[in-house]
């Protein structure tokens, strides 16, 4: 309490806040504290959040670091039991800024919101008894049935066989009591584009194979090779490396780089290859080369490969693909 004007960024307001909350929510420096960090808010339309100053303990910045502030904040406001008009708004943010996988980019921005929300959210699910239509393009495709034994479960809905070309509106009509919440997700996919990159990109990615035309089962190396463009350190980098149709990757090379140092680890799914870098040095570019064998003919381009920071993930840079022929 005797460094309380010592604070000057948001995010250790709201974690000193949420502290003093703990200990006694009523105590004249929690509410005043707490009325500083009301201060500090931003509001604009139906939402409210704090904006993440500096890098947070975890390496967020950007987005995800206000997504954490904000989060802290609702925390703190529920503790004491004031402005749940503001937490109201503030919960919208969240819900808003949820991305396409129900999750908020990072882990410790999904962990503190989904804390947020619990704690905002606690008891209405509960009590919700309703009936929800699901209007697609002006035809009622589904209803869900909303009661005491299913409101925590997710109900998931895919209207990807009703889906048309252009505008597709959908309406959801409730009929009960309660509240709920819920998400629209829409994927699509466009032709890769052959605009050159920004000039000031944060960070780069290249991909280079050895070779393009080859014969089924011969080896080819791929080399990727990222670049940070920034001062300072890139931190919990993720390279996605798409895997082209038909190849099978040799894993030694890799294994060398871990042993190495090179990069942290890496894992492998039916269609990528995913690099775990602790962190890039601006100026020092990382360098991973691997190897792929070649099951059988074909002709296909390779899948975007793309860099980002882990806890930044607007911070992103895509790859060209590379179309490869593999001959009998």
């Amino acid at each position: 309490k005797n460094h309380l004007d010592d604070m000057k960024d948001v995010y250790t307001r709201a974690l000193v806040v949420n502290a003093l909350a703990t200990v006694d929510p009523r105590d004249n420096t929690t509410l005043d504290t707490l009325r500083t960090l009301h201060e500090m808010r931003i509001e604009e339309g139906d939402i409210v959040y704090w904006k993440g100053e500096s890098e947070t303990p975890t390496g967020g910045t950007g987005k995800t670091a206000d997504i954490e502030v904000t989060s802290l904040a609702i925390q703190a406001f529920i503790r004491c039991g004031r402005e749940l008009g503001t937490v109201g708004k503030a919960v919208t943010f969240l819900v808003k800024n949820k991305d396409a996988y129900g999750t908020w980019q990072s882990t410790q921005a999904t962990i503190q919101a989904l804390r947020a929300m619990l704690m905002a959210e606690r008891g209405a699910t509960a009590a919700t008894r309703a009936a929800i239509d699901v209007i697609f393009n002006n035809e009622k495709v589904h209803t869900l049935k909303i009661d005491e034994d299913n409101s925590d479960v997710l109900q998931l809905i895919d209207l990807k066989e009703r889906t048309r070309k252009g505008n597709n509106t959908i309406t959801l009509n409730f009929k009960g009591e309660g509240s709920l919440l819920y998400q629209v997700v829409g994927r699509y996919f466009l032709p890769h584009a052959d605009a050159g990159r920004p000039r000031q990109e944060p960070m780069t990615i290249t991909l280079e194979y050895d070779r393009t035309e080859l014969a089924a089962h011969d080896i080819i190396t791929a080399t990727a090779t990222i670049t940070n463009n920034r001062r300072g350190k890139a931190k919990m980098v993720i390279v996605d490396l798409g895997l082209p149709p038909g190849f099978t990757l040799l894993p030694e090379k890799l294994n060398d780089l871990v042993e190495k140092g090179t990069i942290e680890k890496y894992s492998t799914t039916g269609r990528q290859i995913i690099i775990y870098l602790r962190e890039v040095e601006h100026g020092a570019p990382v360098t991973v080369s691997y190897q792929l064998l070649a099951k059988y003919p074909l002709k296909a381009k390779t899948p975007a490969s793309a860099v980002y920071e882990y806890y930044n993930p607007e911070i992103r840079s895509e790859a060209q693909p590379v179309q490869l022929v593999v001959a009998e």
